[in-house]
């Protein structure tokens, strides 16, 4: 449903949902330019929201601690994926091109996955920053063979990035993250002197 179809009260509940997606994208996300762009939105989103709020008689999730955490427990559940809001793309072809800040992949070697550092158009090459458990690399990567990730599984990878603490459901347990495989959303890791292999549905991340 877009927005324009939506009551005012729907519309401004969307906002404050709106609004939590963008925190959390604020949170996860690696570089800092990009904090400071979904900040700047959330910003945006807080003055959209005070003003209907205002007109409208109508507590906020700024006012009402409670009515914050219902709507982030709505969108962040206890174990899993955050349930994101996406725009529908209008430009298939403006959504595929990568650019710095994009996550990409190599469509010839898909265990080459990150971050779109740079595009050389000189030698049609993009640099990749690959972040792993215990070093961060950069591979040259010719541009024809890389693909951008889709809004869903950009927000997944910046989501299951390595090194990050996260809750395990079945071991009861905190760990840190080695490695996620974004095809089979399985994460790697080590529990003592062992290795376990733990689905995304039993994973909450500890932003």
């Amino acid at each position: 449903m877009k927005t324009r179809d939506l009551s005012p009260y729907g519309y401004f509940q969307a906002l404050e949902r709106e609004y939590i997606c963008l925190e959390i994208r604020s949170k996860i996300y690696y570089y800092k330019d990009d904090k400071d762009y979904f900040r700047k939105l959330m910003d945006k989103k807080k003055k959209s929201i005070e003003n209907i709020s205002q007109k409208n008689r109508l507590f906020t999730i700024f006012q009402d601690h409670n009515k914050y955490l219902e709507v982030w427990n709505e969108i962040v559940p206890e174990f899993g994926l955050p349930k994101f809001i996406y725009n529908t793309p209008t430009n298939t072809k403006q959504m595929q091109f990568p650019y710095k800040g994009t996550v990409v992949r190599s469509i010839v070697d898909q265990d080459i996955i990150g971050i779109c550092r740079r595009i050389d158009f000189k030698s049609n090459t993009v640099e990749v920053l690959c972040i792993g458990s215990e070093n961060e690399e950069v591979i040259i990567v010719p541009l024809s063979e890389v693909e951008r990730l889709t809004p869903a599984l950009t927000d997944e990878y910046y989501y299951f990035l390595p090194n990050n603490q996260f809750r395990i459901q079945s071991e009861e347990a905190i760990a840190k993250l080695q490695h996620y495989n974004l095809d089979n959303r399985v994460g790697s890791f080590k529990l003592g002197d062992e290795e376990i292999q733990i689905s995304h549905e039993e994973l909450s991340r500890i932003l």
